[in-house]
C-alpha cells in the first residue's frame, strides 16, 4: 500500500484468504492508532442477511429522467438562491466510540475542507451554500471530545442529508432554467454515503463527486444496527438500491468494485484523492488504493490525485495540498 506520486495502484480483486489476513493485520495497526475496530467482525465468506434485501439495479442504470419540460416553461430560481450547494459528509471518528460518536468535522473551521472548496466556486463567480453531515444514518449526539470542543454534539446523518437534497431539488433544480449545481464531498467513510446518494437518484444530475480517501473497511458492520432498526420500521426498502451494502457491489469486467470506487453516470465530474500510505510507520496506515472507474469501465471525467506525503486525515485539511489540488481542478474545469 505504499504510495508515491505515480504509484502502481492495486486492483480490487483479492482472495478471501488474503482479505482475512489483511483485515487481521489492519486490526492490529489501526487499534494502535486510534481507529478502533469492532471485536465482532465476521470473517466468514457468507455474511448474514439483513432484514430487507433488495437487489441492486444493473450497473450504470439509465432510467428515464423526469419528462423534460418545454424550455419555454422553465422558470428561474428564486432570487437569492445559490448557484452551488455543497453537501459534505465526514468519516469515522478516531478518539471516540464509533459510529455513534461520529461527527461533522469537514464543516469546521479547524479542518477548513468545505470552506476551501467553497472558495474555489466563489472564484468562479458563483454563490454557494454549504451543508455538512456526520457519517451515520440519522440524527444523533456525539460525545467525541473534538465535537464537544467545537460545540457540535448534535449531529445530522444521511437521512437528513437526503431530505435536504430533496428540498433543494424541488425548489432550485426541478424545472428551473438555471438549476443549482450539486457538489457532493466525502471523506473516509463519508465517501460511501455520498456515492450512495448519487446512486439512489440516478435520474438526477450531480455536478461534482469529490472523494477524499474513501474507505469501506468496517462500514457495513458499523452501521448495521442503525440500518436494521430503520428498515424494520419500513414496509419496503425506501431506496432503489441496497443502501446498507457498499463492499463488492459491482462486477465490472473481471473485477469486483466497492461503491466508493464506481462513479454513476449521473455524475459529471469526479475528483478522487488518495493519501500517502506507509504501514511500517504506524502513522499513514489507512488509504484508498483503488482508482475510480465508471460503470462502463471507462474513466471519463475522473481525475485522481495521490498525495506524496499526506496521511488519511491530513489529506482533507483545508490548508494542505489535497484541497489545493481540488480547488485548482474546480477552477480549471468549472461547472458543465
Amino acid at each position: 500500500m505504499s504510495m508515491h506520486s505515480t504509484p502502481m495502484r492495486s486492483t480490487p480483486m483479492r482472495s478471501n484468504f488474503a482479505r482475512a489476513g489483511m483485515i487481521l493485520s489492519a486490526t492490529l495497526l489501526l487499534s494502535s492508532c486510534g481507529f478502533s475496530l469492532p471485536t465482532n467482525i465476521n470473517l466468514n465468506i457468507t455474511p448474514k442477511p439483513d432484514p430487507i434485501i433488495v437487489p441492486d439495479p444493473k450497473p450504470d442504470p439509465k432510467p428515464d429522467p423526469d419528462p423534460k419540460p418545454d424550455p419555454q416553461t422553465l422558470t428561474p430560481r428564486p432570487v437569492g438562491s445559490p448557484d452551488v450547494v455543497i453537501l459534505g459528509v465526514s468519516g469515522r471518528c478516531s478518539e471516540c466510540t464509533p459510529p455513534q460518536d461520529n461527527w461533522d468535522y469537514l464543516g469546521t473551521n479547524n479542518w477548513g475542507t468545505l470552506a476551501g472548496i467553497t472558495d474555489a466556486f466563489k472564484q468562479l463567480g458563483k454563490t454557494v451554500e454549504v451543508h455538512s453531515y456526520s457519517s451515520y444514518l440519522s440524527n444523533h449526539t456525539s460525545n467525541d471530545r473534538n465535537a464537544i470542543a467545537a460545540g457540535r454534539q448534535n449531529q445530522e446523518g444521511f437521512l437528513q442529508l437526503e431530505a435536504q437534497y430533496k428540498t433543494i431539488y424541488e425548489n432550485w433544480i426541478k424545472n428551473r432554467s438555471n438549476p443549482t449545481a450539486i457538489v457532493l464531498v466525502g471523506h473516509s467513510h463519508g465517501v460511501n454515503w455520498t456515492h450512495q446518494l448519487a446512486r439512489a437518484y440516478p435520474q438526477n444530475h450531480f455536478a461534482y463527486l469529490i472523494d477524499f480517501d474513501g474507505i469501506t473497511l468496517v462500514w457495513e458492520s458499523d452501521y448495521k444496527t442503525a440500518f436494521d432498526s430503520y428498515l424494520s420500521q419500513q414496509e419496503t426498502n425506501p431506496w432503489l438500491i441496497a443502501m446498507n451494502k457498499v463492499a463488492s457491489v459491482y462486477a465490472i469486467g473481471s473485477l469486483n468494485y466497492d461503491v466508493k470506487d464506481v462513479i454513476p453516470s449521473n455524475v459529471d465530474t469526479n475528483l478522487e484523492l488518495h493519501s500517502f500510505s506507509n504501514l511500517i510507520s504506524l502513522q499513514c496506515y489507512l488509504s484508498d488504493t483503488v482508482n475510480n472507474i465508471r460503470y462502463d469501465g471507462t474513466k471519463g471525467n475522473i481525475f485522481t490525485y495521490v498525495s506524496p506525503n499526506e496521511c488519511h486525515s491530513e489529506l482533507a485539511f483545508g490548508y494542505n495540498k489535497g484541497v489545493a489540488w481540488v480547488k485548482s481542478k474546480i477552477i480549471e474545469l468549472g461547472i458543465r
